[in-house]
């Protein structure tokens, strides 16, 4: 049995939803069980089409709704780019069942392109979590801000790998809240600084084709990351991703220009989403009108378009 934890607002069921459909068809050998942690504005349509698509596979779902009084999440981050829904990551171990041990949380602009039982029966007994380097965790500024070693790298969130008989043992919940409440003021990336500050001493390497994130994509020269220290594992993270994380630009969204945004369209068109319209351009008006002035400015040799991205790779 493998457990998924996702944590979408009602809004994001389909991508999520196309999320789970890609872990299911590309792990038909194994049980999974994943577990949505809501509020109460997740309607009952769209619990309904999560039901089914993952059990027609054989797999369960089980839906876990909570009340943010509860767990009183106002510290006063409150930021447009980083609503409710992503601190509930970070408590989803109150309300899992006692039973479930160790949980794979994943965001839901992930698509599973393998099986995942080789990364589940990775050992993670001495750690409270396991994660991938995130693509600017060459930024000294995230060390500064967090007051630890860059020596202990900076993870990305969007796949965690959870040890909760780890965060229930060492009152993990207390040196959240404590860091979420008093120390406010250092967290830019919110949940993820939260992980990588409380975690700094007890998190796991994991190779990262288990979180192929969009800047793994990108040319050399715009690497935020040390290239050589990761040079070889680095080389079959971008060529046979298992995880292909397109975390910034949304595949979904209109204008998005990640080199392998039609993994995303593979899965979502086998789904009961087959057909939603793409999202309006959620960038703001300032940077949309830019967008409109990029081209002729380029034409009159005012600017320069620079594609950060290699479009020469491939995937296997």
């Amino acid at each position: 049995m493998i457990n998924i934890l996702s944590t979408p607002s009602d809004n994001y069921a389909m991508p999520c939803g196309v999320m789970f459909y890609s872990a299911c068809v590309n792990n038909k050998k194994s049980n999974l069980h994943f577990y949505v942690v809501t509020d109460n504005s997740f309607t009952e349509e769209n619990k309904n089409k999560l039901r089914e698509t993952v059990t027609p596979f054989g797999n369960q779902i089980d839906f876990i709704i909570i009340d943010d009084n509860d767990i009183n999440i106002s510290t006063g981050m409150s930021c447009s780019y980083y609503p409710k829904y992503v601190f509930y990551r970070l408590f989803a171990f109150k309300y899992l069942p006692q039973n479930v041990s160790k949980i794979l949380y994943l965001d839901c602009d992930i698509i599973i392109r393998a099986d995942l039982s080789d990364l589940w029966e990775i050992d993670i007994s001495n750690y409270g979590i396991a994660g991938v380097p995130d693509a600017q965790e060459g930024r000294i500024q995230n060390y500064n801000r967090l007051g630890y070693s860059s020596e202990k790298g900076y993870y990305n969130a969007g796949v965690i790998m959870m040890n909760l008989d780890f965060w229930r043992n060492n009152n993990v919940e207390v040196l959240i809240r404590e860091l979420m409440t008093e120390h406010s003021s250092k967290l830019e990336l919110y949940d993820q600084d939260v992980l990588n500050s409380v975690f700094q001493s007890s998190k796991k390497y994991l190779p990262l084709k288990y979180n192929a994130q969009s800047g793994f994509f990108y040319h050399k020269r715009f690497y935020l990351f040390e290239y050589l220290k990761y040079k070889q594992d680095l080389k079959e993270a971008i060529s046979k991703p298992i995880i292909l994380h397109l975390c910034g630009p949304q595949p979904w969204s209109k204008g998005c220009s990640h080199p392998f945004k039609s993994e995303f369209f593979k899965y979502r068109d086998q789904t009961i989403w087959k057909n939603t319209p793409l999202w309006k351009n959620r960038r703001s008006l300032s940077k949309r009108f830019f967008d409109l002035l990029r081209k002729p400015l380029k034409r009159f040799g005012v600017y320069t378009i620079e594609d950060k991205y290699d479009r020469t790779l491939t995937l296997d």
